[in-house]
């Protein structure tokens, strides 16, 4: 483990997923950062460092051989690609496609290269909430909540986790194992947030005015982007470092932000899309 190590993202021009590539760059372990996905922004390079290159590859997940010309000579994968739907505007087929199907490639490619680690990023909505719309109330990893999951995305996130959980422990073409680990976040604000701008322009168009209905104390927990793609990164290294300890192992990310809705919506999501905006119009 002394030699600098090769991560490969995928989605690493995401939401989640550029922001574990800034961070991943600051970082003196890695040698470089391959980002491996379908919109390839050429924004990411931007991170390159004196000790850290990144690379920006092209490719969808669902295609295997792309997936594993980018993925030889990798140490750790971050798997973050995904196709994101709380609105159900996909067919559930294409998200099976890509959630699913694209997972069990990455896993493949990880156990035929001999790469033996990988951390997957899931979500809450993995768990819930379901048909009944129940809530968890200060949810730990080992509580339990049942029922069937309601939303597609859901559906094919648990589907994902339960490949990615079942290939730890698998054996490499080395003869090595493959170690996992699932990072679930909740509800992710943060810098380049695009349900940011949408909800911006929307209030902007109506004077102003957000149409919120919720109770005062209701409660819903988010989480920092920021804080979201660092869990991925000290994941990623505990993993290789001491894989008996995180192997296996599924984690929530939540940090302290404030989980009163009214809070979030204003402090959070409105007032800081304001001064982003704004800065843009001035500048």
């Amino acid at each position: 483990m002394d030699e600098a190590q090769v991560y490969l993202v995928t989605g690493g021009c995401g939401f989640i997923g550029e922001h574990i590539v800034e961070l991943l760059s600051k970082q003196d372990y890695v040698s470089e950062v391959r980002v491996f996905d379908v919109a390839a922004s050429e924004e990411v390079k931007k991170f390159t460092t004196a000790t850290t290159h990144v690379t920006v590859m092209k490719g969808d997940i669902r295609d295997y051989n792309l997936l594993l010309a980018a993925m030889r000579g990798v140490h750790v994968v971050i798997h973050t690609a995904a196709t994101v739907d709380y609105r159900n505007t996909v067919p559930f087929w294409e998200m099976k496609a890509v959630n699913v199907g694209g997972t069990e490639n990455v896993l493949r490619a990880c156990c035929f290269l001999s790469i033996p680690y990988i951390v997957y990023t899931s979500s809450v909505a993995a768990v819930g909430p379901n048909s009944q719309r129940d809530p968890m109330l200060r949810g730990t990893e080992d509580t339990k909540y049942s029922g069937e999951v309601e939303l597609p995305y859901g559906k094919t996130k648990a589907m994902a986790e339960k490949l990615v959980l079942e290939a730890n422990g698998r054996k490499l073409s080395n003869g090595d194992k493959l170690a996992t680990c699932i990072i679930r976040p909740n509800t992710v604000y943060g810098e380049k947030e695009t349900v940011l701008k949408h909800l911006y322009l929307h209030v902007k168009a109506k004077n102003g005015v957000l149409n919120y209905l919720e109770p005062e104390d209701s409660e819903r927990n988010s989480t920092y982007v920021g804080n979201v793609a660092w869990m991925h990164v000290l994941a990623a290294r505990s993993l290789s470092l001491q894989p008996d300890l995180l192997a296996g192992q599924v984690y929530y990310a939540y940090d302290d932000t404030p989980t009163k809705k009214s809070f979030l919506a204003y402090n959070i999501h409105i007032k800081a899309l304001v001064y982003q905006q704004s800065k843009k119009e001035q500048g």
